[in-house]
């Protein structure tokens, strides 16, 4: 199983900007939606894509984006396959950003540190005396309400 953040345009509508594609490791087939590496000596090799699987040629898989007007360029062979997409998660890919990010561990941390050291306001507590008892409800009547 393997999560990829789509990165551009080239699957739209299918899959938009920021959306997370969930796949699985299984063969590939045409018509698939397949994450792969770019092949060795290709312009941006080793990068992950996601695209559709729409054919076989000279031992590898023609791919293209739902969104391009032509095949890539790449013949991803079945060992630079990755998996097949099984779903998505619409933004999930920036969600998972977020809270892989620093800044969202430190905010995180200094939650629980904050919620950790915060001051216990519960009965017993001999730091902060209750109060529970210690008034007395006032009685009005009519007449001095007057």
């Amino acid at each position: 199983m393997g999560i990829v953040m789509v990165a551009g345009n080239s699957m739209e509508p299918t899959y938009m900007l920021g959306d997370a594609v969930v796949t699985w490791r299984e063969p590939v087939e045409i018509g698939d939606t397949a994450l792969f590496r770019v092949p060795e000596g290709q312009v941006g090799a080793g990068n992950p894509v996601i695209h559709r699987v729409v054919g076989r040629e000279d031992g590898g898989w023609v791919t293209k984006g739902d969104n391009t007007p032509r095949a890539d360029n790449w013949r991803p062979s079945n060992h630079e396959m990755l998996g097949v997409a099984k779903f998505h998660i619409p933004i999930g890919g920036r969600m998972v950003a977020i809270i892989r990010s620093w800044l969202f561990i430190a905010v995180l941390g200094g939650l629980a540190v904050g919620l950790i050291v915060w001051p216990n306001h519960r009965e017993g507590n001999t730091a902060v005396p209750s109060k529970r008892g210690r008034h007395k409800a006032r009685r009005f009547s009519r007449a001095r309400l007057a």
